[in-house]
């Protein structure tokens, strides 16, 4: 009885994590469509969090948050990746950094993330393929 608010936590936090990976690809597709209108990083974003549900908009907004209050955005994605470990956003999180100490323009931004965007339904549509035809 005792293990029963651990496994509780665990069964909601791979919950929580499965959901953020779901939305992820089209939250990168969001940053990288702003960033290609000319916005700022920072502006792509706020788009995520006003369009997005929870659980990825929270993650974002206290990554926002923690800017306002100082700390520079690279670091503040990184406390993020350690809340959410997703090799995805450990890709976005490299190329904000790299892009932060190369002092070079956004649209880097923009080649990484559209590299990093691959709808969900493209990889499923994939494997069903591959799985029909094999070679």
């Amino acid at each position: 009885m005792a293990s029963l608010p651990i496994i509780y936590i665990r069964v909601r936090r791979q919950r929580r994590l499965k959901a953020f990976a779901k939305q992820l690809p089209y939250a990168l597709d969001l940053i990288k469509s702003s960033l290609e209108a000319g916005h700022t990083l920072l502006r792509g974003l706020q788009v995520v969090v006003s369009e997005f549900s929870e659980p990825i908009s929270i993650e974002f907004r206290s990554a926002i948050e923690q800017s306002r209050l100082g700390l520079p955005l690279p670091r503040a994605l990184e406390e993020m990746l350690k809340r959410v470990p997703q090799d995805d956003l450990r890709l976005l999180v490299v190329a904000v950094r790299v892009q932060s100490k190369s002092a070079a323009r956004s649209p880097s931004y923009s080649d990484a993330c559209r590299k990093l965007c691959v709808p969900a339904n493209a990889c499923s549509s994939r494997s069903r393929r591959s799985r029909r035809n094999p070679r």
